[in-house]
């Protein structure tokens, strides 16, 4: 049995759950979801869903305000690191990874990334170049080759489905790819059974180990359009 260590707030909206865990955890924490619903109960049931899977992480490396922030994150920006920018979990993956930063702190940056052969850096001038960095991010989004893996995501004796549906590294746009993903594969699901889509009872999402975020299961048709 999974216990979830809940955030006891409002419900959020699915948008601004992913943009909550993207401006708030680590890259390349796990993220999980949890799913229950009112009259559909499948004990042990697994569904498989291929996930988008990032081959290219754009990491945004300067101190920028909480609105350039979440711009940055909607426009394809994977992560922001300024204060807690962690080298060792960059470390840990085999990605390309380009990185945006000011020119100020190449300087900085140079000695601590010597030794990645996978890291490139951009430099720019956040006071002249913010709307450029912007456009280079969709530019990169479009021409990054998609990659797939398959998930497996599982209900437990009670019937409430858990499950794994990428990364952090994630952008929030392949993110809300997979959540769409998610969702349409549960209500096609739901329509096997005859079911409306109206029965989910509650859905949350966060990082494994983490508060998990619930999500307002009414903005589902607006987020999924």
């Amino acid at each position: 049995m999974i216990i979830l260590n809940k955030i006891k707030t409002k419900n959020y909206s699915l948008e601004n759950s992913i943009t909550k865990l993207k401006s708030e955890s680590k890259i390349l924490k796990t993220i999980e979801i949890h799913i229950s619903f009112k009259i559909l109960k499948l004990s042990n049931y697994k569904l498989n869903i291929n996930f988008i899977k990032p081959t290219i992480l754009i990491g945004i490396y300067f101190n920028a305000t909480p609105f350039q922030k979440i711009e940055l994150l909607h426009n394809g920006a994977n992560f922001i690191g300024f204060k807690n920018f962690d080298l060792k979990i960059l470390k840990r993956t085999n990605n390309t990874i380009l990185l945006f930063t000011t020119e100020n702190l190449i300087s900085q940056l140079l000695p601590l990334i010597k030794n990645f052969n996978n890291i490139i850096l951009l430099p720019i001038n956040i006071s002249t170049n913010y709307l450029n960095i912007l456009k280079n991010l969709k530019i990169y989004k479009m021409s990054e080759k998609k990659k797939f893996i398959n998930s497996i995501i599982k209900s437990d004796k009670s019937g409430t489905f858990h499950g794994k549906i990428g990364k952090t590294s994630l952008s929030y746009l392949d993110l809300k790819f997979n959540l769409i993903t998610l969702i349409t594969t549960f209500n096609t699901l739901l329509k096997e059974k005859n079911i409306s889509e109206n029965n989910y009872k509650s859905f949350y999402i966060c990082t494994t180990r983490n508060k998990a975020i619930k999500v307002d299961i009414s903005t589902f048709k607006n987020f999924i359009k």
